[in-house]
């Protein structure tokens, strides 16, 4: 029996629940910074906010 196509198979798996997590923590921050500016119209926008 050859495992190895399941043992890609998770490693890709793996990759992918990574980069899933990491783009959704950039998403998180994105969110809270946008509320953060939202209740504090006297902060200024950097331009940064929205391109992680």
């Amino acid at each position: 029996m050859n495992t190895e196509p399941t043992k890609q198979h998770a490693e890709k798996a793996k990759a992918l629940k990574k980069l899933i997590k990491q783009w959704l923590t950039a998403q998180d921050t994105k969110d809270k910074a946008n509320v953060l500016l939202s209740r504090n119209p006297h902060l200024k926008k950097t331009g940064k906010v929205g391109k992680a």
